[in-house]
């Protein structure tokens, strides 16, 4: 769980950077401030706030995962249950 709250940080982290270096070069190129206050920092903060739903529901998994072991007819039922969705998907 740590190792990927440490990349995804760092991925995080370098993704913002790069967002930052991006709206420096939209400043130093006069570029009009209407679309760079309201195009890329919201973009920056939806980004982060995704991020951390993501690792939220990752360590959420993570601890089901250790809870629960499913049975064979269990799987079995997901299995048929997951067929029938590829099928009705295919179907639209």
């Amino acid at each position: 769980m740590n190792k990927w709250r440490i990349s995804l940080s760092i991925f995080n982290l370098t993704y913002i950077t790069l967002m930052l270096f991006a709206n420096l070069v939209l400043i130093l190129l006069k570029v009009d401030w209407n679309i760079i206050l309201y195009v890329n920092i919201p973009d920056i903060f939806v980004y982060i706030i995704n991020l951390n739903f993501m690792l939220l529901k990752f360590g959420q998994i993570k601890k089901q995962t250790k809870q629960t072991k499913l049975t064979q007819p269990e799987v079995e039922q997901l299995l048929e249950n997951w067929n029938q969705q590829l099928e009705f998907n295919k179907k639209d």
